[in-house]
């Protein structure tokens, strides 16, 4: 799906929203990009029209991020499907999921867990330990799997592209709650896409429920990747993440 965008504007629009909300110094952090492969999303994928979304968010990494970048991780179901696929950048986002993601990355057309991914970019970000494994002589010698420091600790905000339909609500929870009880410099946008009839109450009960976790939905993603840069702010740009963008 061909999209002409310039990117500049894109994210001289971004600082201008903010500005007018009250976000009058734009904060440098950290942009985490979450891609659902879940088997329901590949038509979308494969359409090119989740492309063109990350396209239009290619402009928030240029905003938050010193080095103008979003770090993308992919998920689907279980821990080992959590994948590290690179940064996107303004000379990579064209075609980032063709070339990255379609039939590329463990865990393509799986099921949905979003805690794997929620705990991985906490890791990622430096905000949650990673345990460290005994190796086999080391457990020999009776040492034990611990938990380390997984390195320093960047504020972050972390956009995830789902369909819905996880299968992991209390362990989502749980990830969430702990974020928040930690006050990790953290803050989720989870994009409920709306898919073949796909509705969304688990996003917008923990978008309800943690200062930490917003929400917002697009009905039919075709006709939202091509408003006005205004447009696409004014539905993901909520009152809550501007306070948590203020702090």
């Amino acid at each position: 799906m061909a999209l002409q965008l310039n990117l500049e504007k894109s994210r001289q629009a971004l600082v201008l929203n903010l500005e007018k909300a009250g976000v009058k110094t734009i904060p440098e952090m950290e942009v985490g990009l979450a891609v659902d492969v879940s088997e329901s999303f590949k038509k979308l994928h494969l359409a090119g029209v989740t492309n063109a979304l990350i396209a239009r968010l290619t402009a928030w990494g240029l905003t938050f991020d010193p080095d103008g970048k979003l770090d993308c991780m992919t998920f689907s179901d279980g821990p080992e499907n959590v994948v590290y696929v690179g940064e996107i950048t303004a000379d990579n986002f064209s075609d980032f999921v063709a070339t990255k993601i379609i039939g590329k990355v463990k865990g393509w057309c799986g099921a949905t867990h979003y805690h794997y991914f929620v705990n991985r970019m906490l890791e990622h970000f430096g905000w949650r330990k990673t345990v460290e494994k005994a190796g086999f002589l080391g457990r020999l010698f009776g040492q034990q799997d611990r938990e380390v420091d997984s390195g320093p600790k960047r504020r972050s905000l972390i956009i995830a592209l789902t369909d819905g339909d996880n299968t992991d609500h209390a362990a989502t929870i749980e990830a969430l709650r702990q974020s928040q009880e930690r006050k990790d410099h953290v803050y989720f946008l989870f994009i409920g896409v709306r898919n073949e009839g796909s509705t969304f109450p688990f996003l917008e009960s923990i978008g309800d429920t943690f200062s930490n976790t917003g929400f917002a939905h697009i009905d039919d993603l075709k006709t939202f990747v091509n408003l006005s840069d205004e447009e696409i702010n004014a539905q993901l740009i909520s009152d809550e993440l501007i306070e948590w963008l203020k702090a």
